[in-house]
């Protein structure tokens, strides 16, 4: 579990260096696509301790390098990301120090909330794709 300065540290490189968005996914799974929405966070940095140190920190998530910026001349560029209600777990501990991303990450955790209830209770999906669909809507008008 992070201390209080280290979720602070990170809700300053999330408000820089990160993203909050809800994206939209086609899953082809046993010939039956399945669309849907997903949370995703996102922290991108050239130096790589930094990126280490979130991963350290969450204790979860992964790390990459970006294969597209491998050109002359270019630092590597590495990020961290994290999904769904491990996302949800991170921007929840974080929030009170966001500054930048404050109103994005309120978004964020509404629709991972309503997701998180919505895999319990079966009754409330019929609308949730609309309803997710605003709320991604919602996160763009922030970028």
């Amino acid at each position: 579990m992070p201390t209080e300065l280290e979720k602070a540290w990170f809700a300053g490189m999330l408000d820089g260096e990160g993203e909050i968005a809800i994206r939209k996914r086609s899953q082809y799974r046993h010939k039956v696509t399945k669309a849907g929405f997903y949370l995703i966070i996102r922290v991108t940095n050239t130096h790589l301790p930094a990126i280490q140190k979130i991963k350290e920190m969450w204790g979860m998530g992964t790390l990459h390098l970006r294969k597209d910026r491998q050109e002359k001349g270019y630092k590597p560029i590495w990020y961290w990301q994290i999904y769904a209600n491990q996302a949800l777990y991170v921007l929840e501990q974080c929030f009170p120090y966001l500054i930048i991303k404050r109103d994005k990450a309120g978004i964020a955790i509404v629709f991972q909330r309503m997701r998180k209830r919505q895999s319990q209770r079966r009754d409330l999906i019929p609308d949730a794709f609309a309803k997710d669909h605003v709320l991604m809507q919602k996160l763009k008008e922030f970028s």
